[in-house]
């Protein structure tokens, strides 16, 4: 009784410890009215997330057996929990500097801890309605963090994302009611076993169908990826960094995670015909784009379109594996625009010219990130390419994966146009690169990341599949 007492506890632990950090920066940010609530809101905010790390690291495959656990519990998870807490608290650390007056510091860090803790309970759930909270609260957070500024074009995107996403929390809600109504139960196994009992029908296609339409909006799926561009040009750096990152991997994952679970296998074909359709349309329309931060929005879509793909793949590994090469590599990318953008305008790709002379270190990272997105041995995304298209090929999907190698073609081109504007020409003004040392440490750390993973990406995958 002690045991499973603990066990519970220690399961429970990263959850329940970033939901109460979240708190006390509320508590902290409201109590002290003068400067000193910013400075306490970025400690509050790290330790707590330092912390539900390391209970995070006490997690064993066997708390996966807890009886009655109203969460799911499994190495897999826990690696992707792992890769959100990381991620938010390089997010954090990269704040500390630029959330100063008049903008409400501690506001700032409550949003991003409960949006943390909605991804993270997300990623956990085991039922509908557990998903569909999760993904409220997470959305929520984003919502007012696009929003965060004074700058017009900041609530502009925001409303834009609060409306489309509401629309889409509406279709989920009316696909929980009809999967109730078809199982009598919103858990994933129990929906599982009554497709076996009962076949798929047109009650089970039509619920499945609305489900998927709220989660596919979040990872920004064609047709349903129009907000994207708009709202990651719109919101502040940071937040497009972690919309591209956190909440795509937490989407990503809580699709795959109720797909296995429910064994609802005739979604894969759809499934797979739209992902064919978001690699090839986003692509194409980043070659166009002259705004940085809109040209990496289209990118986002496009990955969304080559995780899918891996949905093909029974096992899981290579979508997981995917998505820890994909945040990795996005998340460095959208900081190096958030470090270097200019004040109150949105940067393009021509204000990075002779770039390299300016500042080697950060042009050098930014080009390992877009190498690793664009596939291009031996950084960490050629192998995630390969590993997802090697599993989709070995489902019987040839096609699909001869349009992501186009697609993955394609994408190199627009890549190549930063890089080359970086370091193949001259810069248009001899005005120096504000240097600040944590902004060249993050991409440093990020980009090392990005290329260990490549390198050990074999051994990574191993350790994924056992």
């Amino acid at each position: 009784m002690n045991g499973e007492l603990f066990a519970f506890f220690a399961v429970l632990s990263p959850y329940a410890i970033t939901a109460l950090g979240s708190f006390a920066v509320l508590i902290s940010w409201i109590y002290f009215k003068d400067g000193r609530n910013y400075k306490n809101s970025v400690y509050i905010a790290l330790m707590t997330l330092m912390a539900a790390y390391a209970f995070l690291l006490s997690w064993t495959p066997a708390y996966g057996k807890l009886p009655g656990f109203i969460l799911n519990v499994s190495p897999s998870i826990s690696i992707l929990l792992g890769l959100i807490l990381f991620l938010s608290i390089f997010s954090i650390i990269s704040s500390k500097n630029r959330i100063k007056e008049p903008l409400p510091g501690g506001e700032y860090y409550f949003l991003i801890m409960t949006g943390v803790l909605g991804a993270m309970l997300l990623l956990s759930a085991k039922d509908l309605l557990t998903a569909f909270l999760s993904l409220e609260l997470m959305s929520m957070s984003f919502y007012a963090l696009t929003g965060f500024g004074f700058d017009k074009k900041n609530a502009e995107a925001a409303l834009k994302y609060f409306m489309l996403g509401s629309f889409a929390s509406v279709f989920m809600a009316m696909g929980l009611i009809l999967s109730y109504g078809y199982a009598g139960s919103l858990d994933y196994s129990h929906i599982c076993q009554t497709l076996a009992a009962k076949g798929p029908d047109s009650l089970s296609a039509t619920a499945f169908t609305l489900v998927f339409l709220g989660f596919i909006f979040k990872i920004a799926l064609v047709p349903l990826h129009f907000w994207t561009p708009d709202v990651y040009e719109g919101a502040p750096s940071q937040i497009s960094a972690l919309m591209a990152s956190l909440v795509k991997t937490a989407g990503t994952a809580a699709i795959f995670f109720f797909f296995s679970a429910t064994a609802y296998s005739g979604f894969i074909s759809v499934l797979i015909f739209f992902a064919c359709i978001t690699m090839l349309f986003a692509n194409i329309a980043a070659l166009r784009q002259t705004s940085l931060k809109r040209m990496l929005a289209y990118s986002s879509i496009s990955h969304a379109g080559y995780l899918i793909l891996g949905f093909s793949s029974t096992g899981g590994t290579e979508v997981i594996f995917y998505l820890i090469v994909y945040s990795i590599a996005t998340f460095g990318a959208f900081s190096f625009v958030y470090f270097f953008e200019k004040e109150n305008s949105n940067p393009q790709i021509s204000d990075f010219e002779g770039f390299f002379k300016k500042a080697p270190l950060p042009a050098a990272a930014m080009s390992v990130f877009l190498f690793s997105l664009a596939g291009i041995p031996p950084l960490s995304g050629f192998f995630g390419k390969f590993y997802l298209f090697a599993a989709a090929l070995k489902a019987g999907f040839f096609w699909p994966v001869i349009i992501a190698l186009i697609s993955s073609a394609v994408s190199l081109y627009y890549y190549l146009s930063l890089i080359v504007a970086m370091f193949m020409k001259e810069p248009k003004d001899e005005g120096k690169i504000e240097n600040i040392f944590q902004d060249r440490m993050l991409l440093s750390i990020f980009a090392v990341l990005t290329l260990l993973l490549g390198i050990f990406s074999d051994k990574i995958l191993f350790l994924l599949s056992n």
